[in-house]
């Protein structure tokens, strides 16, 4: 192409213009542009400086008015690897935040990236939301974007689906050491709401994730074609992050600022397609969730990265939830926040994981109590707190009372007409605690070693449990579970090494010559501290 090439025309009736380059080697052998009637194209001019060519036009127009109005701009022409390397700067300079304490975002083409000292952290698109909405499957990948920077500190995407009355604004702030993502919905109509997912997709050079009860290692075979699900309950956040977290290999995290009553964290993996996703998904019911007409914000989280152990820890006592409810007696106290409940002696936490927690057998699967929905509320010594699960027809009523440093926890439970073949109330305790002892097992040691993916029963009985550690902050501890005309065990376990707990629960088979005629079924369990 030649240095300069002018393109001049005053003729109305020339609708389309075109350059031709010298040579068929370019990156873009013909450039046309057509006229819209109310323009009038003037000093169009190409220049080259061997590598990349730059189009500079203006137009004038007239509006209905006769008010001239210019338009002026500039196309940069270059072959692709060049034509990347110089979007992807520009993105860096108008499109980009970063942290304080250098986690990066990028909005680009239908992706929003996280990257780490030039180091991508994200996969393919990046950020998504996915929704259902009037049986219509709504992807942010396949939206149309319109991306805005509003200052320093602020990106706003607009997306938009071709003949769908909805709008999803997404809002990106910077907050110090954390970005603010919001997503807001504006409709012109009332819609139903049937399924809403937030994502973040990652490769599998995280290999481990972690929540604010527990983690895991991500470890997958390579012939599992299908996606699985290594993480799916209630938390205040989930995090991904390598062996060793540091400088060099950080830890990502989500913290979602929404009632997590309504919401759960997955983590899941597909090793076929080199992928994983991990983020939170609203609970919704099978008959769907109706949203009027107007503005809603439907979900913000803050993005967090965190480069080294101490700060991980740390950061995880900070992002705890602002719910909690809690009763004491003496040096006991019971904390209930975001559906796990927690014993503490002396300010340090007896419980591990799961905590206190209930779970029924229904169908095929076991279903437990920090995938319901909780309503609590505190008078004076006690707890009481109502739980349901949108997708199953069940309700619990627990209540939990402190007197003389004992707990006394009741569960009342409707399961007449269902099909319950079982239901647990569990306590699971720090493995700190090493030692055991039951009617017919005295003075036992618990296993040294977890198992990978199995539960060890150790003990089973009718009578009370004890255990104690050799570790003087952990008291001892006598768990006993009744439940009146029906038949029960109180079972002593081992859990998993994802888990890593020591388990000890009272369970009740289910027969249904033995259903009561109200079909309300009461487990009642006592755990008595032994300082």
């Amino acid at each position: 192409m030649k240095d300069n090439q002018i393109i001049d025309s005053d003729d109305s009736n020339n609708i389309l213009l075109g350059s031709r380059t010298n040579t068929s080697e370019a990156a873009f052998p013909v450039l046309f542009f057509e006229r819209k009637h109310t323009a009038n194209p003037r000093g169009i001019i190409i220049q080259g400086d061997g590598k990349s060519s730059m189009l500079m036009f203006k137009f004038e127009t007239v509006d209905k008015n006769s008010k001239q109005k210019v338009f002026t701009g500039k196309i940069m022409l270059s072959e692709q690897n060049s034509w990347e390397d110089y979007i992807s700067k520009h993105r860096l300079q108008h499109f980009s935040l970063m942290t304080d304490n250098g986690l990066q975002l990028i909005s680009a083409f239908k992706e929003i990236r996280l990257l780490f000292n030039k180091k991508t952290l994200t996969e393919k698109c990046g950020l998504r939301v996915s929704l259902t909405a009037e049986d219509r499957k709504l992807d942010s990948k396949g939206a149309f974007w319109k991306i805005r920077k509003l200052g320093q500190d602020k990106i706003e995407v607009e997306l938009t689906w071709k003949d769908f009355p909805i709008l999803q604004k997404w809002c990106f702030r910077k907050d110090n050491e954390a970005i603010e993502w919001t997503v807001k919905l504006i409709l012109q109509q009332r819609l139903k709401l049937t399924k809403l997912f937030i994502n973040i997709f990652s490769d599998f050079t995280f290999n481990r994730w972690i929540n604010g009860k527990e983690k895991g290692r991500i470890n997958l075979r390579k012939f599992e074609t299908e996606s699985i699900t290594l993480f799916e309950k209630r938390s205040n956040f989930i995090g991904v992050y390598r062996d060793a977290i540091s400088t060099e290999t950080p830890a990502l995290l989500l913290n979602p600022l929404v009632d997590m009553n309504e919401w759960f964290l997955h983590l899941y993996a597909c090793h076929r397609d080199e992928e994983m996703a991990w983020g939170a998904h609203c609970i919704i019911g099978p008959e769907g969730r109706f949203i009027s007409s107007g503005d809603h914000e439907i979900f913000k989280a803050r993005l967090l990265l965190l480069e080294n152990e101490k700060k991980l820890i740390k950061s995880i006592v900070s992002l705890k939830s602002e719910n909690l409810s809690e009763i004491s007696n003496g040096n006991l106290t019971v904390k209930v926040e975001d559906a796990k409940v927690g014993l503490f002696w002396k300010g340090q936490e007896l419980t591990k994981t799961l905590g206190l927690y209930s779970a029924f057998f229904y169908g095929k699967d076991w279903v437990d109590s920090s995938l319901a929905k909780w309503q609590v509320t505190v008078e004076s010594d006690m707890i009481a707190a109502s739980l349901s699960w949108n997708q199953f027809p069940f309700l619990q009523r627990w209540e939990l009372s402190l007197s003389n440093e004992e707990l006394s926890w009741v569960i009342n439970m409707d399961i007449q007409r269902k099909d319950i073949n079982s239901i647990i109330a569990a306590l699971m305790l720090n493995d700190k605690y090493n030692h055991y002892q039951t009617d017919s097992v005295k003075g036992a040691e618990f296993p040294l070693v977890f198992s990978e993916n199995r539960w060890e029963q150790l003990s089973l009985t009718k009578g009370g449990i004890n255990v104690r550690a050799d570790n003087e902050n952990f008291p001892g501890i006598t768990f006993k579970g009744l439940v009146p005309g029906y038949t029960y065990n109180n079972i002593l376990e081992n859990s998993d090494k994802l888990h890593s707990g020591r388990v000890l629960k009272c369970e009740t088979k289910i027969i249904a010559s033995e259903i009561k005629k109200n079909g309300i079924i009461t487990s009642k369990v006592k755990i008595k501290i032994k300082d």
